[in-house]
């Protein structure tokens, strides 16, 4: 997207809204460059659209990686999110010459966002550098989510259980 007026204008009002973060597997032998970031930026939104979703906003710092896209309701979150972090992932490997790069495994967090959250997310996601360096973190969105054997399944917002059920459906359809 080349403004975030253009990204606003573009999604249709029965699309679901979800800010997902995506966690590096090892930022210290594979971190996400600037270069890599600005490829993703321009390569994410192009991917998502072949799957009939939008990618509104990318951000990124060299951990982790937000997105803030827009979905049909014909779409599941999962096999969208699945084939994003598989073609990324290959993308950063192949096209970007990161050959150990990985995503964390695990649940990614993510949250529904409303119409009147929309603007101040997609500000906040491509303004990723910006918002660490000076310390303006959103904690909700920064919040990893990424779930181990060790560690108990947390109730709170983002997971299963707190989900209302039609998004609990719309994740789970094929």
């Amino acid at each position: 997207m080349s403004t975030i007026s253009e990204a606003m204008s573009a999604v249709p009002s029965s699309a679901l809204l979800v800010h997902l973060r995506w966690v590096v597997a090892d930022a210290d032998t594979s971190p996400l460059t600037d270069p890599a970031l600005k490829r993703l930026t321009s390569y994410l939104p192009r991917y998502a659209e072949t799957l009939t979703a939008r990618c509104l906003a990318v951000g990124g710092v060299p951990d982790h990686l937000h997105l803030l896209l827009s979905l049909p309701p014909t779409q599941s979150l999962r096999s969208i999110e699945d084939e994003l972090l598989r073609a990324s992932q290959r993308f950063l490997r192949e096209a970007v010459g990161c050959p150990l790069f990985a995503w964390a495994s695990g649940q990614s967090p993510y949250q529904s966002i409303s119409l009147p959250e929309r603007e101040t997310v997609t500000a906040y996601v491509v303004s990723q550098r910006e918002q660490h360096s000076s310390n303006q973190l959103w904690d909700a969105l920064e919040a990893t989510g990424v779930e181990t054997s060790t560690q108990p399944k947390d109730s709170g917002a983002g997971s299963e259980e707190a989900m209302p059920d039609w998004l609990r459906a719309a994740m789970r359809s094929p």
